[in-house]
Parts: C-alpha cells; sequence; structure tokens
C-alpha cells in the first residue's frame, strides 16, 4: 500500500559489502556526502555493515539514520545513544501518514473527485499519531513525516502543533515529507510551527498529470507541489531525491524546480511555482 525502502534487505553481510560500497562510489560520483536512511515501515537491517565500513575508515558519506516512528521509545534511545558519530547517527524518526494520489491512498480533506466514496486513509489513527509525536518530541527527537494528500499534510502539522503546545517550542526541525497537494490555508502553519517542508520536485514529473488531475479534481490541482508558494510564504524548505524511488543525482531535482516540465517534456505544470537556479541551490 506504502512505498517501501529496500536497500540491504534480506542479504548477507557477504552480499551487502559489496552493494554498499558500489552505493557509496556512486554517491561519490554525484557529489553526494550525505543521505538519510529513511525507515518508515521497517526494522534497521543494515547497522552492523555501515559500522562495520565506519571502523574500517571506508565511510565516504555521513548517514543519517531515522528509527521509525512507533511508540517503542526506548529502542529508538538506544539506537540514538549508540550512534551518534560524525558519521553515522540517528538524526530523528520517521513514519508514513498516507500512501499516493494514483492510487488514491494518500489521504484528502475531501473526497477524491473520480471516486466519491473514499478520500484515502492514515496509516495510524490520527490520535496515536499525535501522541506517538508528543512523546518522541519530549524526548528531544526530530521527526520526518511521508505526507502526500492535503489531509495528511494537515494531520502532520496538527501533531506537531499539539507537541509544541504539549512540550513547549525548542530546535525541532521537524518536517513534511513530499507535500504534493497541500489546503492553501496550511501553508502559514509550516511558518508558525518553523516546519521544514521537505520536497522532491521531479515527483511531479513520475506522475502522469491528468491521472493525477482526474483523480482530485482541477481546483486542488492548482495547489499541487506548491513549491514557491511555501518559499514565498517563508516556510523553510529542503529538497531530496527519495531514493530509490527516484534516482539519486540532486541535479534532476533541481531541473525539476526550476523548469516544472512534467513527464510530457513539453508542457510546464504551474509556471508561478517555478522557482529560480539560485534558490533551488
Amino acid at each position: 500500500m506504502f512505498p517501501h525502502y529496500k536497500f540491504l534487505i534480506n542479504f548477507s553481510n557477504t552480499k551487502k559489502n559489496p552493494i554498499f560500497s558500489d552505493f557509496l562510489a556512486h554517491a561519490e560520483s554525484l557529489g553526494v556526502t550525505a543521505v538519510n536512511d529513511l525507515h518508515g515501515l521497517k526494522t534497521i537491517e543494515s547497522l552492523d555493515v555501515f559500522k562495520e565500513f565506519e571502523d574500517n575508515g571506508e565511510l565516504t558519506a555521513r548517514i543519517h539514520l531515522w528509527p521509525a516512528l512507533n511508540g517503542n521509545l526506548e529502542h529508538v534511545k538506544q539506537l540514538r545513544d549508540t550512534y551518534q558519530s560524525d558519521k553515522l547517527r540517528v538524526s530523528g524518526l520517521k513514519q508514513f501518514i498516507d500512501g499516493v494520489i494514483t492510487a488514491r491512498t494518500a489521504y484528502l480533506l475531501e473526497p477524491y473527485a473520480d471516486q466519491p466514496n473514499t478520500r484515502g486513509e492514515t496509516s495510524f489513527p490520527a490520535e496515536t499519531i499525535k501522541k506517538w509525536v508528543v512523546d518522541a518530541d519530549k524526548e528531544g527527537f526530530s521527526i520526518r513525516f511521508h505526507a502526500i494528500g492535503d489531509g495528511a499534510v494537515r494531520l502532520a502539522l496538527d501533531a506537531y502543533g499539539e507537541a509544541q503546545k504539549t512540550n513547549g517550542k525548542r530546535d525541532s526541525r521537524h518536517s513534511v515529507e513530499h507535500i504534493e497537494v497541500i489546503h492553501p490555508d496550511d501553508v502559514h502553519c509550516f511558518i508558525e510551527l518553523g516546519v521544514t517542508a521537505s520536497m522532491q520536485p521531479d515527483h511531479f514529473a513520475m506522475s502522469e498529470r491528468g491521472v493525477y488531475t482526474e483523480r482530485i479534481g482541477t481546483e486542488r490541482e492548482k495547489h499541487v507541489f506548491s513549491i514557491n508558494t511555501l518559499q514565498e510564504a517563508g516556510a523553510k524548505l529542503a529538497f531530496g531525491t527519495d531514493f530509490p524511488i527516484d534516482i539519486l543525482n540532486p541535479l534532476q531535482q533541481i531541473y525539476r524546480a526550476v523548469t516544472r516540465i512534467d513527464s510530457s517534456g513539453k508542457t510546464v505544470w504551474h509556471p508561478y511555482e517555478c522557482i529560480t537556479l539560485a534558490e533551488a541551490l
């Protein structure tokens, strides 16, 4: 139902080590010096490989680990205490709130235009998500949520707001990943809460625009991948590649952010959301 990150799963270390070595060489060839290993749906099976490379002086990229946000704080606190070096560290927690628009699993505020009996669903009950966030925030964790639909984005922001209200304001560096559809009323929340809008511009070229518009309708389609809107409002923006869902090359993301050319290779998808090359960099 939801995307999986399947890096180095179900292999022996004999096979994992050369795979990871090849990945590091590929990252280096693209100028990538740090990566986030995000684990919203699985346990972390490759820490021993990462640690072995670090101990041998072969870890050529910084690895930021993001174990799952699932209520098991004792486990992730132990991981944070164990992995806290300059090259290999637990940087926060990650979880999925919803799925994707094309499969109608993204969580929307209003029903899908082409299937009015559903507006998608959340991966966990809203109150559970909020409790997990409040508890993890209290322990000083940064949190990243996969949230694609406008309903999921609002739930993520509500959870961060609840944590700030309960635990007080701090340099939490919480973020929302993807933000493919956003309700315009929620843009200001990113600024008020200090939440980072983490986006992957190439994702709109990975989606068929016609299918996308059929799913959400023309009115919501105006607020798809609202990069410039968020930037002009004063939100903190961050770009990523979402590898291995997309390619690791950051230049592809920069190209999409600047041109907004869709999957047809010809049409600019909402030119008012284009940003400059300097801004994208």
